[in-house]
């Protein structure tokens, strides 16, 4: 099921804030006339021709023969006695009259008016209009336009305005896309077509997708229809033809049960870029998130205590960023919001990226969070506060009330043009899964969006004029050269101390694992400061806990700036993606450095830590053999780390056992033969030397 392009009209368009900014009215909107208008001035004019020059430059010539008796002619700066304006223009400069109304040329004269070019908007082209002997505006086809005035040629007297047309609509641009989980762990995958997502400007975006099974999906409405919950977890993408409303939401698939080979997360992403030229001084552009919420829901047995990794996520993103260039942003607020766990013991989280310029959300302020037991009744399908049916946990993250965000264009000057974009995801991962029904089901749903109604985070500008150019976003996560202490030297306490919250920290291999790195400033916030944050490959021995972790390898490097805004001390959220290779092997160890301050930050004590990422080694694995020579391989790497995938690998055990794998990520067979090369009986689930893994996709 795949719901694209429906389409509305969208109320409430931005037009009548770009008219304010533009000095005009609308709607019929006449230049009034100001008490301090120029007096009208007049002149005899007959058969042989000649100019009559008006208030403010305006004028009229006219030829030899065009008059065939004298007649006085005028010339006022005036709205009174003008037919109203059409609503879809607006007036730009003084209107005026040339009078006798009525009166005609035998040949062309010439008209000229004063026009200021300053009064049109970018994009917009001005138009010339006067009245006909029917008092009636219409557009003078032969109007040209200087550097200070317009000129036409006429053949009746009438009023004259210079006018703006309705701008074309400049709509923003969007890219999303869905995709899921596999159930072995390994990076997510882009759905296939026509369910991958798409890109578009302007129009209404409604895309909806279906992920799996599901259990516990919302009701979905659309700008058509409600689509009634009938078991499957979908994806959902929105946004309004003027980008001013736009949301996400995700539902977990359940992976097939316990032996399926289905997705068990989700995700669904979106992308909106638009342009804007700042047109007065107290311009604002305001960001309000309306809804965020997330709700697990699990009805299976106490995990395993021996596998961490086995926790339902539900994760929203959002980040909001501004930029005039392409090589840096002037502004960004970015956060994550996640629940996660198990059974009956559930962890809120509301972060905020270490690349914002200024915090957008943390728990205690900004959410409600609630667990609590509940029961799911097999025969009705539904669950409640009761004693009866499968016991289980519901749990709920929910924003308090709407966050309002405003963008600092403090720094942008009148007229200068600038882009925001924002991104937006809403992110399931159940490694529980289960089938619906016999007491196992679960599930994670997060959205950014009322699945109720069309509605989701919007977007209010004041004194800016859309426009159609955005720019390409400059780098993310890079590093940013430190801004010296002013005055200086050194640091100043004021500034505050930059330290990682903690000695240590983990973080689980498989995809989509969040992130428990954090940043603190403490002790002061006076001005903004950075750091950079940086990654690098651990060291010591392998042994069957731990080994060190490489870059490339287990994890992507990082080295990025984390940013502290003035006043601000949020804390920051670092991410280091990780890599799974879906075999068990040891834990794997890298190290974490905090490092050039800038401003006047000074570092604290724990500008080091180190980061465990945690084996997981996909489902189902067997686990490794003991007794590894560590002493074998490249750069010692006996361990089954590198081991699966399109290739085959070997390792020498201490005692001269061989083990031996290969095939791909999906089917490997993992064997072991002693010494004499035999094989190993004493190996394997049935005593053949040998384990055979299907994992699925």
């Amino acid at each position: 099921m795949k719901l694209k392009s429906l389409t509305r009209v969208v109320q409430g368009m931005l037009f009548a804030v770009l008219l304010a900014s533009c000095g005009g009215g609308g709607g019929g909107g006449e230049a009034p006339t100001s008490p301090s208008t120029p007096p009208a001035t007049t002149n005899v004019i007959g058969a042989a021709g000649g100019t009559v020059a008006g208030p403010g430059g305006a004028k009229v010539d006219i030829p030899a023969g065009a008059l065939a008796t004298d007649v006085t002619l005028q010339i006022e700066q005036t709205t009174a006695g003008a037919p109203s304006l059409p609503t879809d223009l607006t007036a730009t400069g003084p209107m005026f009259a040339f009078t006798p109304h009525g009166t005609t040329f035998a040949l062309p004269v010439t008209m000229t008016m004063p026009f200021d070019p300053a009064g049109v908007p970018a994009g917009a082209t001005p138009q010339f209009y006067k009245t006909n002997a029917q008092n009636e505006w219409e557009q003078v086809a032969n109007a040209t336009f200087g550097a200070n005035a317009v000129v036409a040629e006429i053949t009746s007297f009438s009023f004259g305005q210079v006018v703006i047309p309705p701008l074309q609509r400049n709509e923003p641009e969007r890219e999303w896309d869905f995709s899921v989980y596999p159930r072995s762990g390994g990076a997510r995958v882009t759905l296939p077509a026509p369910d991958q997502g798409g890109s578009q400007t302007g129009g209404f975006v409604a895309d909806i997708v279906e992920f799996g099974g599901g259990f516990g999906g919302n009701d979905i409405n659309t700008e058509e229809q409600t689509l009634l919950y009938q078991g499957q977890a979908r994806g959902v993408v929105f946004a309004t033809p003027d980008g001013v409303t736009y949301g996400v939401y995700a539902e977990s698939p359940n992976g097939g049960g316990t032996s399926g080979v289905q997705p068990i997360g989700s995700r669904s992403k979106f992308k909106q870029t638009q342009s804007y030229i700042k047109r007065a001084a107290d311009a604002k552009l305001f960001f309000t998130v309306t809804r965020a919420e997330i709700e697990i829901r699990d009805y299976l047995p106490p995990p395993n205590p021996a596998r961490p990794d086995l926790r339902i996520k539900g994760e929203l993103q959002l980040s909001i960023a501004a930029y005039t260039t392409t090589q840096a942003f002037f502004f960004q607020a970015a956060g994550v919001a996640s629940v996660m766990g198990a059974h009956n013991l559930f962890t809120p989280s509301a972060e905020n990226e270490s690349f914002a310029t200024r915090p957008l959300w943390n728990v205690a302020e900004h959410f409600d969070f609630t667990s609590k037991p509940s029961f799911y009744n097999l025969f009705s399908g539904s669950d409640a506060e009761t004693t009866s049916g499968c016991p289980g946990t519901r749990a709920f993250m929910k924003l308090k009330k709407p966050i309002v965000l405003q963008v600092d264009l403090s720094k942008i000057s009148v007229g200068q043009e600038f882009t925001v974009r924002t991104n937006t995801y809403a992110d399931t991962n159940n490694r529980r899964t289960g089938p619906v029904g016999d007491c196992q089901a679960s599930s994670a749903i997060a959205y950014l969006k009322d699945p109720a109604g069309v509605s989701g985070t919007s977007i209010t500008i004041s004194g800016l004029e859309p426009t159609n150019r955005p720019l390409p976003s400059p780098p993310q996560g890079g590093v940013v050269p430190p801004a010296a202490c002013v005055p200086g030297p050194g640091p100043n306490a004021d500034a505050g101390v930059l330290q990682f919250s903690a000695a240590s920290y983990t973080v689980g291999e498989f995809a989509g694992a969040p992130s428990t790195i954090i940043v603190t400033r403490t002790g002061g916030s006076r001005g903004t400061v950075t750091a950079v944050v940086s990654t690098s490959d651990g060291t010591g021995a392998i042994n069957t806990t731990s080994a060190p972790a490489l870059a490339g390898v287990d994890y992507t490097a990082v080295n990025s700036t984390v940013f502290f805004g003035d006043g601000d001390t949020a804390p920051r959220k670092v991410t280091v993606p990780t890599i799974q290779n879906l075999v068990r092997a040891p834990n794997k160890l890298l190290n974490l450095t905090l490092s050039q301050p800038g401003g006047c930050a000074a570092l604290g004590p724990q500008a080091t830590a180190e980061l465990t990422i945690l084996d997981d080694g996909g489902f189902n694995l067997p686990p490794p053999p003991s007794g590894l020579d560590t002493t074998f391989g490249t750069a010692g790497k006996a361990t089954l780390e590198l081991f699966g995938g399109a290739r085959s690998s070997m390792a020498l055990q201490a005692d001269g056992k061989i083990v031996m794998v290969g095939g791909t990520l999906q089917d490997f067979i993992l064997a072991r033969f002693n010494a004499d090369g035999s094989i190993d009986r004493t190996f394997g689930p049935n005593g053949d030397g040998k384990v055979t893994t299907d994992m699925g996709s």
